[in-house]
This record gives structure tokens, sequence and C-alpha cells, in this order.
């Protein structure tokens, strides 16, 4: 994200000069630096800010968004497992969000932070992924209307790796989602998993695992994963 400062001194004071310069070198080294938005709490509150006082996800997706991208980070304190769960459907990721659970301070291999979306209306699909470039990873999505995590039309580029989908944070215990897993439609060339343990999805306890529509949804990767099993 690209950042401007205009500051208008006549003469400025050797103090003043020394901290424009330090500034200006923060900005120089920053300038196209990935803008982290730290979800600080588990509730689902949204005043339209994500601020460390305060940055639902659902605040901080928006944020990412208006950003043009960026990285979801957490930092909820106490011990896991860190459970969200959204009264209505969260928004969709637009392009080049990264949303990682794996950087909640307690994070030690498996995921910690758990998307639950059973006091949410019918049709609702957990994560909804609508444009290109997106990862999430390392979340646990469970007890969803619909989908667990969608990738709409023509959303091409994502990766979903790490997760598990339709389980709980020990990926033993059945919460599945109410329709697919993992739904991609007529979207082509995105992951799903991948050739490491860290990569790999546990996609289980959905009424589907996977389901990938249309004939345009070409290109389109599912490996590594457990579908429709336990993680051990």
């Amino acid at each position: 994200m690209r950042r401007s400062l205009l500051v208008s001194l006549a003469a400025p004071s050797p103090r003043c000069a020394a901290f424009l310069m330090a500034l200006s070198l923060f900005f120089a080294t920053s300038a196209g630096a990935q803008t982290t938005f730290t979800v600080n709490t588990p509730d689902d509150l949204d005043d339209g800010m994500c601020e460390a006082s305060h940055c639902s996800l659902r605040e901080a997706i928006s944020a990412a968004n208006n950003a043009g991208g960026g990285l979801i980070a957490f930092d909820i304190p106490g011990p896991g497992p860190h459970t969200i769960k959204p009264s209505s459907e969260l928004p969709a990721l637009v392009s080049d969000v990264t949303i990682d659970g794996t950087t909640e301070p307690d994070f030690a291999g498996t995921p910690v932070v758990e998307l639950d979306g059973s006091i949410t209306p019918a049709m609702t699909q957990g994560l909804v992924v609508v444009g290109s470039g997106n990862v999430i990873r390392g979340i646990v999505v469970n007890r969803f209307p619909s989908n667990g995590i969608s990738i709409a039309t023509e959303a091409s580029g994502n990766v979903i790796e790490g997760n598990y989908v339709g389980t709980d944070i020990t990926g033993a215990i059945p919460l599945g989602n109410g329709n697919a897993g993992v739904m991609v439609g007529q979207a082509p060339d995105n992951t799903n998993g991948g050739t490491t343990p860290e990569q790999r999805n546990v996609i289980s306890g959905n009424i589907v695992g996977v389901t990938i529509v249309d004939l345009t949804a070409t290109g389109n990767l599912v490996i590594g994963n457990y579908i429709g099993t336990r993680d051990r």
C-alpha cells in the first residue's frame, strides 16, 4: 500500500530535520510492503475501524479489502481455541488478502483459530473469495449452513492451505458445514492443499468434501489433503 506524507516547514530545526529523514527512510523501506491488520478479539463487532484497541475479523477483512490487500494476522489474548462466531456472512475477500491463522502466538503446528458458523442464518458461507491472489491459511471453519470456504466465479490464483474444514480444532471430531467443505464455482487456477504437511487441509464432516463446478473451472489443484477422514 502506498503512503504519502506532505510536510511544510520554513526552517526545520536539526531535531525536526533528523526526524523527517528517519520518517522518509521508513516510508521508503515500507513502500510495497504488505500491510498487516491484526485481529485481537474473538467478537464479531464492527464499528468500521480496525485498530490496536479493537479489531475483529470482520473489521480486518473490510480494512484489507479497502487497502487493496494485506495480511490479516491474529493476536487474540488467552489460550486457544480462539473461537470467532460471526452473526452473519463475513465480507468476501476481494484481492491479495491473506488470512493467516498460523500467526496466532499459541499456534504450534495445528490451527487454533476457529470460525464457528453455528449462529449464522440459513445459506451462510464461512469464508468467500471473489477475487484473485488471496490466501486462507491455518483456520478451522465449521458449522456453517452452506459451504465452509467458497471461491466464486472467475476468482483465480487463490490458495487454501493448512486449514481444518468441517472438524474441531483437533481435526478428529466432525463439526461439518452444511454443503461443501470447499466449493470452487466456475473459477480457474486455484490451489487447495500442497505438497508439504503444513499445506495439507483436513476437509471432513461436511456433506461433500471438495466441489469444483463447471467446465470453465480449469487448472485447479487439489493436492495432499485429507478428505473425508481425520488428520491422523
